[in-house]
């Protein structure tokens, strides 16, 4: 009788010679010529993705008469059983008897159907197999578990974190991590680079422009973006076990050297979250106002390119929605949209004939805004002390508990009250980490106050002239310097109304005319007000007298005019409204290129 045999190991430090002999022996006993054993080795029983296991499901009776298996759990430990026993039946179908040796007397017969009291027999073995390979895991894991509780610096599996390596212990005769100073450098130069300002972008640009790589790894966005966020540099180590996907994963965190002080780590991640959502990195569409241009509906306004046709471009500020009109998510008010170059020459005009005046008011507000973030910041540092203090006292009760259930547990005391001491025990660990939460938000707000500090200093320490060159990288950093929000109201696609806020709390109202033969813009000053949904303007205003011999004082009038009617008015040179120069080249270079291109 021709024979093959099966061994596998799941492990590259297991040996196969035991399954080898205990399956030569086997067919030296019966007198069968055994062929060849099939192996996998460092291959786990979890799976079927094993070259040797593929093997035995293509075998013939061709290749063989029997199969043997050195035992069940060596075929799978699969929790889908009834996928193994179908494996099992085909080969047997295919002509093949098989002996699994942890019952080598039983042979299932080439050819024929397994019966009920044989798939009763092969389930129970299989769901004991695996089973053992879940208890073999978790004992596995929770070794590990307990060695990383007790020493935070040992390396429990074979990933080395970036910034470390792993150098041998004589004290507990293992490996454990030290710090790699040339690769922690470029992690601390990474986190310098964000908290001076730069983005994950030119953090990058950074080390690819000087070929320094992370283990022969390009310093990508995403790669920085996932470094950036891992707590090991803020000195938290954590590792999770799970050995059975209907447990809930069991995390453990240590605390070991902070590579980068946390207040730091906090605030880079906080920078980084503020540059996705107001620095825009397009170049052909870049736009200034990213996160300040807000849709009436509260969406941001993005920048899109029309095509009126082949070879022209056309940018607009358009509401960011792309949900059908029949959508509960859809913009409310059917797509806002404006013309990007208007609306960026408006605000760059208008910063420069108003940039003193908004430095002043902003300065003014801004000061008295620092003090009032100074004297939150030290109430919740003066809390989060109260909490530290909260917490020494929890983790000492904890102890005296733990030591109490202890010496009682050894005592003949009636269970319930040690039952009613392991409660308070579980009580006291919820209550501990709930103010560990407490902390950690506190931290958070800190840093985000903190960051707004550092913003209106910067502010405040601005030039006081804004050059008419400067360029739309600079005037997107003026722009969230001051800008809260901007918002456009239209009233017809040649008339709106922009609605500026400035970080200080002033608000600004222009008024835009796009018709060709009368381009204007107006900034409504103190005297005057606009209703946004009817376009009605009210403002005061002083008649100017023409009669020479009146010796009566001018009277203060009231007046309202809609948007539709303002501009070809005279009230427009009034004190009630400030002209905003509008730079008209855009239309004039999009004119000549539209002629070009229908030539």
């Amino acid at each position: 009788m021709k024979v093959i045999g099966y061994s596998r190991v799941s492990t590259t430090k297991q040996e196969l010679y035991r399954q080898r002999d205990k399956i030569s022996k086997f067919c030296d006993e019966k007198h069968f010529f055994l062929n060849r054993i099939i192996e996998d080795f460092g291959k786990s029983g979890a799976t079927n993705e094993r070259s040797g296991y593929k093997q035995l499901l293509d075998l013939t009776n061709e290749d063989c008469d029997l199969l043997i298996i050195s035992e069940i759990s060596r075929l799978s430990r699969n929790d889908e059983v009834t996928e193994t026993l179908h494996d099992i039946q085909s080969i047997i179908l295919k002509g093949i008897s098989v002996v699994l040796l942890d019952n080598k007397d039983k042979i299932y017969k080439a050819s024929e159907n397994l019966d009920f009291s044989e798939l009763l027999i092969l389930i129970f073995q299989l769901k004991g197999a695996a089973q053992e390979r879940k208890d073999i895991k978790k004992k596995n894991q929770d070794g590990k578990m307990a060695l990383f509780r007790r020493f935070p610096y040992i390396v429990v599996d074979s990933h080395i974190p970036y910034g470390y390596k792993k150098v041998w212990n004589n004290t507990i005769k293992r490996y454990v991590l030290e710090e790699y100073p040339e690769e922690l450098n470029n992690v601390k130069k990474a986190f310098e680079l964000i908290l001076s300002g730069q983005t994950l972008y030119m953090t990058s640009k950074y080390f690819t422009d000087r070929n320094i790589n992370f283990r022969n790894m390009p310093a990508t966005v995403s790669y920085l973006s996932r470094m950036t966020r891992n707590d090991l540099y803020r000195g938290i180590r954590r590792r999770t076990s799970k050995y059975d996907d209907s447990i809930k994963p069991i995390v453990v965190e240590v605390r070991i050297k902070p590579a980068i002080p946390e207040v730091d780590f906090l605030k880079a991640r906080e920078m980084i979250k503020n540059n996705n959502k107001y620095i825009s990195r397009s170049i052909h569409r870049f736009n200034p106002l990213k996160g300040i241009f807000r849709c009436r509906c509260g969406k941001a306004m993005t920048v899109k390119d029309k095509k009126p046709q082949k070879g022209i471009s056309k940018l607009t500020y358009r509401c960011s929605s792309v949900y059908p009109n029949s959508s509960s998510y859809a913009c409310t008010f059917k797509t806002d949209e404006v013309g990007y170059d208007l609306t960026n020459t408006i605000m760059h005009h208008l910063f420069l004939q108003r940039y003193s005046e908004v430095k002043e008011f902003f300065n003014n507000n801004s000061e008295k805004k620092i003090k009032e973030l100074r004297e939150i910041i030290n109430g919740l540092e003066s809390k989060r002390i109260s909490k530290e203090i909260e917490i020494n006292n929890l983790k000492q009760r904890i102890i005296e508990n733990q030591n109490k259930i202890i010496k009682l547990s050894s005592t003949d005391l009636d269970m319930d009250f040690i039952q009613t001491l392991n409660q308070y025990h579980k009580d006291l660990q919820q209550k501990l980490h709930t103010v560990e939460s407490e902390i950690k938000s506190i931290n958070s707000t800190v840093v985000q106050y903190q960051i707004q500090i550092s913003q209106l200093k910067v502010a405040l320490t601005r030039d006081n002239q804004i050059k008419p060159e400067i360029s739309n990288e600079e005037l997107s950093e003026i722009y969230h310097t001051f800008l809260e929000k901007v918002e456009y109201y239209p009233y017809n696609l040649m008339k709106g109304t922009y609605k500026i806020y400035y970080k200080s709390g002033q608000i600004c109202y222009i008024i835009v005319n796009k018709v060709r033969n009368l381009h204007k813009a107006y900034a409504l000053t103190d005297n005057s007000t606009i209703d946004l949904k009817t376009g009605n303007i009210t403002f005061n205003y002083i008649p100017i007298s023409h009669s020479s011999q009146s010796l009566t004082f001018p009277q203060l009038v009231t007046k309202t005019i809609n948007i539709h009617d303002i501009f070809a008015s005279c009230y427009v040179q009034t004190s009630a409204f400030t002209e905003i120069s509008i730079d008209d080249n855009y239309r004039k270079e999009y004119l000549a290129k539209v002629q070009t291109q229908n030539k």
